[in-house]
This record gives structure tokens, sequence and C-alpha cells, in this order.
């Protein structure tokens, strides 16, 4: 095997142990994430549950035959707004990671969703400026370059490649994990009562 051989086994070995660390540590941290959500669902279910109840034993009295019908709509709603808090906790975490945490997890991104046209990425004014060129170069990819421009969203990211954007921005990413895994946090939370 020629030194170069050796060479390029030697960085194709380093890569794979790099992603495996990434993926264990994007793995972990959405563990701590989903029991921080766990415990501070367990301390808001109880307060929700009496602002229910109050709210409940007040429609019974206006009209018995209504009852049902605004008690599950009161209900529902609370759920909805616990659900969309908890998400909200979510994003909220995402946007305080530091800077190398969001890069790596920027170009895990990047990987899935790019279709490996040559592209831009367009960034908010802080991130650009606070990890743009240094994202770019993790990326890898010498078809990738940063946009002049500066988006006017809350974090992630718009991949414009052709004729075609796809985009990786925070809010939307978590919309789209909401969808995912609505179903599975309000089993969580309320049991065989979910949504």
């Amino acid at each position: 095997m020629s030194n170069k051989d050796k060479i390029l086994k030697l960085i194709v070995e380093e890569g794979e142990k790099e992603a495996q660390v990434i993926l264990k540590e994007g793995q972990a941290e959405k563990e701590k994430i989903l029991q921080e959500a766990r415990d501070n669902a367990e301390l808001k279910r109880a307060e929700i549950e009496e602002q229910m109840r109050v709210e409940v034993e007040g429609v019974k009295k206006r009209a018995e035959s209504q009852w049902g019908i605004e008690g599950r709509n009161i209900t529902l709603k609370k759920k909805r707004a616990l659900i969309s808090e908890i998400f909200d906790n979510i994003g909220e975490k995402l946007d305080n990671l530091d800077a190398d945490k969001k890069v790596k997890w920027y170009c895990e991104i990047f990987k899935k969703y790019h279709t490996g046209a040559p592209c831009t990425l367009l960034l908010n004014k802080e991130e650009k400026a606070a990890f743009g060129e240094l994202l770019v170069k993790e990326i890898g990819q010498g078809e990738v370059e940063l946009s002049k421009e500066e988006g006017s969203f809350r974090g992630g990211f718009i991949i414009s490649q052709e004729k075609t954007e796809i985009n990786c921005t925070l809010d939307v990413l978590i919309e789209e994990e909401k969808r995912k895994y609505e179903s599975e946090v309000a089993k969580l939370l309320f049991g065989k009562d979910s949504i």
C-alpha cells in the first residue's frame, strides 16, 4: 500500500470516528432535551390540571348540556398549549447551542437535505458573522458557498441550488419534528387521554 493510500485510509478512518462521535453527541443531546421536557411537563401538568378543573367547573355551571363539548375543547387547548410550549423550549435550547455544536448539527442537516448540486447557503446575520465561513469549510464540499445576503429568520439556513430552495431554518425544522413526534409527546404527557 502506497503512502498516499495509507494517508487516505487514515483520513477516512478519522472521518468515520468523528462522525460516530458527532452522532453519539447528537443522540445524547436529544435524550437530554427529551428528559428535560418530561421533567418540565410534570411540573406544568399539575398547574394545568388545576386550571382546567376551575375552567371546567365554570362551564358546568353555565350550561350543563354544553359541558361535554366545551370541557373537551378546553382540555384539548390546554394540552396543545403544553405540547407547543415543550417544542418552543426545545427551540430555545437549540438557539442557545454554542457555535461548535451548531456547526456540527448544521453540517448533519445539510448532508441530509443537500442533493449534491452546487449551492449557496443563506444564514441569518448573527450566525453568518459567528460561524458562516467555518460552516462552509466544515461542510467541505467545493461547490458550496456562503450567500452574500442575510436571512431574517431565527436560525438555521436555506440551501439555494439550481432553481430550488430548501428551507432548513430552525422554525421549519422544529415544526417538522413537532408533526412527527406530537402524538408520542402527547402519550408521554397524558397517557391514554392523549390528543
